[in-house]
């Protein structure tokens, strides 16, 4: 657990994204980063503000997006993804660094 005023370091990648939606997962750490405290995903839908209705990126934002993407090649799809299956990658890779 972590406690009251415990520092955590965070580190954040962007590991889904298709035209309306982006997945991003956060891993938090011990201040040195010899523990993994958590891992979150988080999906978010791009909305218009004025309709409140799902909408496409804009082309810019879309390529950004393309560029800072991790660990997706552009043919997995969302539901393909596997929380489980990646927190015990991280773990596994986590422990090994450690070594």
């Amino acid at each position: 657990p972590v406690t009251f005023n415990k520092i955590v370091m965070y580190e954040s990648q962007l590991i889904y994204t298709d035209q309306r939606r982006v997945v991003l997962q956060c891993t938090m750490y011990s201040e040195d980063k010899s523990l993994i405290h958590a891992i979150l995903w988080a999906e978010f839908i791009y909305i218009d503000i004025k309709t409140g209705r799902p909408k496409k990126h804009e082309e810019e934002i879309q390529s950004l997006l393309d560029k800072i993407i991790v660990n997706n090649n552009g043919n997995e799809k969302v539901e393909d993804l596997d929380f489980d299956k990646t927190v015990k990658q991280i773990t596994k890779d986590f422990r090994k660094v450690k070594k």
